[in-house]
């Protein structure tokens, strides 16, 4: 038969404290680890995504009166910059006219003068590692560069 402490005794206990304060600050230390975990992730494709139209507004400036497919090349130098950021809205415009063809692109850069702007767009709300911390997340990067 076991013996019943007496409630003195049991204010002395200490066995199991530990559990229970880990018990109580793990939900905290669990989403601030993941947070920063997708902070980190989503700084990343950030960096990702300013370089990609960084390197498709050179490519589209450096294309004027020398590149018969201005259009489909600087969206594949983009697509190629950022391989991990699928799918990408991506516009071009020169001297803030949007072209979305070879032959409208080419038609504008004819003249050789003025400046190209790239922007791209990509959603990371769908990136979740074990729930969605950012369930609005959208990246936006534009370059604008001037035409050589």
């Amino acid at each position: 038969m076991r013996r019943v402490r007496p409630l003195a005794a049991l204010r002395k206990d200490r066995q199991g404290v530990a559990t229970l304060e880990f018990a109580v600050v793990a939900p905290v230390l669990l989403l601030i680890m993941f947070g920063m975990a997708e902070f980190g992730i989503v700084l990343n494709q950030y960096l990702t995504l300013t370089n990609a139209t960084i390197v498709g507004a050179s490519q589209f400036a450096f294309s004027a009166g020398v590149d018969g497919t201005p259009y489909s090349d600087a969206i594949s130098a983009i697509n190629t910059a950022a391989t991990g950021l699928t799918p990408l809205t991506i516009t071009l415009s020169v001297n803030g006219t949007q072209c979305t063809t070879d032959t409208g692109c080419q038609a504008a850069l004819a003249g050789g003068v003025g400046s190209v702007t790239v922007t791209a767009t990509y959603s990371c709300a769908a990136m979740n590692i074990v729930f969605n911390l950012l369930p609005n997340c959208t990246l936006t990067s534009q370059a604008t560069e001037r035409v050589q």
